[in-house]
C-alpha cells in the first residue's frame, strides 16, 4: 500500500514537473513575442517622430527654415527604420540580434535628427540668380497696381525714365517686356499709360509706346534682334524737352538707349493738344505680358527672357546718368529722391508673392510660367 502510494506521489511530481516545464516553455516563449513586439513597437514610434519632424518642418531660403537638401538627412534616416523593419517581419534576423539591432539604429536616428536640426538657417539667404519668364506661356511680373508707375508730373510736362537688363530667348512676333499701357476698345480706344515693347513687322524693332487719350499713340522705335544677350534699355521722356533740346521749334520728347548708346532721339508725333497720358485705371504694371483696360493678361502679347536692374525715376537721365546706372547697377539704394521704384532681380527671391522693391514701396510677384536659375 505503501509502495503503492509512493509510486503516485512519484507520478504526481513528475506529471506537475513536466506542466511547470511546459509553462515555462510558454512563458519564455511568450516573453520572447512580446519582446521583439516591444522593438517593433519602438522602432514605429521612431519613424513617427522623424516623419513629424519632416512634415512640420519649412524648407526654403528664409531664417527659421532648413535647406532642401537637409530632407534627405531624415528620409535616409526613416528609410533605413522601414527596412529594418520589414527584416524582422520576414525573419531575416535573427531575434537575439534584435536588440542591439534596434538600438544602434535608434541611436543612429537620434543623431540623424539633431545633424538636420543643425542645418537650420541662421539669418536668410540671398542666392545670385537669373529670372527667366515665359511669357508666351502665361508667365509674367505682376508689380501691383500704382499711378505712380506711369503719372510723372503736371500733364503735358511729364518727365520720367525707365531703364532695366534685359535677354530675350527671341524677338519673333509683338510683345511687351514692361507696361503700363492700356487700350479700352470699349471707350473708344482710350489708350492711357506706356509700353517698352518690341515687334518684327516689317523689321525687328525695339519700341516706346505711349498712350495719348482717345484713340492716339506715340510709337518711336530703333532697329532691335539681339537674343541670349544681357542689353541695357533706357527710355528718357520728357515732353518739355529731353536734354533741353529742341528741333524744328518743338521738343524733343523721347531719347531711346542701348547700352549706354542713343539709339533714337525724336519729338512727338502728335500735336501738342495730346500729351502722353498717365493711366489711372486700377490696371496692374506687368513685365513679359500686357494688361487689357479691365485688368486681364492679354494672351498674345507675352515675351521669354529674363530681366534685372528695373529702375523707374521720375526725371529725363542723361547719357552720362544712363551710363551710370548700367554700368554700376548694384548704386541704387532706393534712397534716391527721384527714384520711384525699382527691382534687382538679381537674387532668388525668399517669396515670389512678395519681392519688395529697393524703395520699399512696393512689392511684385512671380505669376504663371517661370523660374530661377541659380548662378554658380
Amino acid at each position: 500500500m505503501k509502495n503503492r502510494y509512493s509510486i503516485r506521489l512519484l507520478v504526481i511530481a513528475f506529471l506537475s514537473a513536466f506542466a511547470m516545464g511546459i509553462c515555462y516553455s510558454c512563458s519564455d516563449d511568450d516573453g520572447e513575442g512580446v519582446k521583439v513586439y516591444e522593438y517593433r513597437e519602438q522602432i514605429g514610434k521612431k519613424i513617427k517622430v522623424l516623419t513629424d519632424l519632416q512634415a512640420e518642418s519649412q524648407f526654403g531660403l528664409r531664417e527659421g527654415m532648413y535647406p532642401e537638401t537637409s530632407r534627405a538627412i531624415l528620409e535616409d534616416a526613416i528609410a533605413k527604420l522601414k527596412d529594418f523593419l520589414q527584416t524582422i517581419k520576414e525573419a531575416g534576423v535573427a531575434e537575439a540580434q534584435i536588440p542591439e539591432e534596434t538600438a544602434r539604429l535608434l541611436k543612429e536616428s537620434d543623431e540623424k535628427i539633431a545633424e538636420f536640426k543643425a542645418t537650420v538657417r541662421t539669418e536668410d539667404l540671398l542666392v545670385p540668380a537669373e529670372l527667366e519668364v515665359s511669357g508666351k506661356n502665361g508667365g509674367y511680373i505682376d508689380f501691383g497696381a500704382h499711378p505712380e508707375y506711369s503719372t510723372f508730373g503736371e500733364v503735358g510736362k511729364q518727365a520720367f525714365t525707365v531703364e532695366f537688363w534685359v535677354k530675350l530667348k527671341d524677338v519673333e512676333g509683338f510683345f511687351y517686356l514692361i507696361s503700363t499701357f492700356t487700350d479700352d476698345d470699349t471707350n473708344n480706344h482710350e489708350r492711357k499709360g506706356w509700353c517698352v515693347n518690341s515687334y518684327n513687322y516689317g523689321g525687328n524693332n525695339m519700341r516706346m509706346t505711349y498712350g495719348m487719350g482717345f484713340n492716339d499713340l506715340m510709337e518711336p522705335a530703333f532697329g532691335f534682334a539681339t537674343v541670349n544677350e544681357w542689353v541695357h534699355l533706357a527710355v528718357v521722356t520728357d515732353e518739355t524737352g529731353v536734354d533741353g533740346e529742341m528741333n524744328g521749334g518743338r521738343p524733343v520728347m523721347t531719347k531711346m538707349y542701348m547700352n549706354g548708346e542713343l539709339k533714337l532721339s525724336t519729338t512727338s508725333h502728335q500735336d501738342a493738344s495730346k500729351p502722353y497720358a498717365s493711366n489711372d485705371s486700377n490696371v496692374p504694371m506687368v513685365a513679359f505680358g500686357g494688361m487689357s483696360a479691365t485688368g486681364n493678361r492679354i494672351g498674345d502679347k507675352g515675351a521669354n527672357g529674363s530681366m534685372k536692374h528695373l529702375h523707374i525715376w521720375r526725371a529725363a537721365k542723361t547719357q552720362d546718368e544712363i551710363r551710370r546706372l548700367m554700368e554700376h547697377p548694384e548704386n541704387v539704394t532706393g534712397e534716391e529722391d527721384d527714384l520711384v521704384c525699382g527691382w534687382t532681380f538679381a537674387k532668388m527671391a525668399l517669396d515670389d508673392q512678395e519681392i519688395k522693391d529697393l524703395t520699399g514701396k512696393y512689392t511684385a510677384k512671380l505669376v504663371g510660367d517661370y523660374k530661377w536659375i541659380e548662378l554658380e
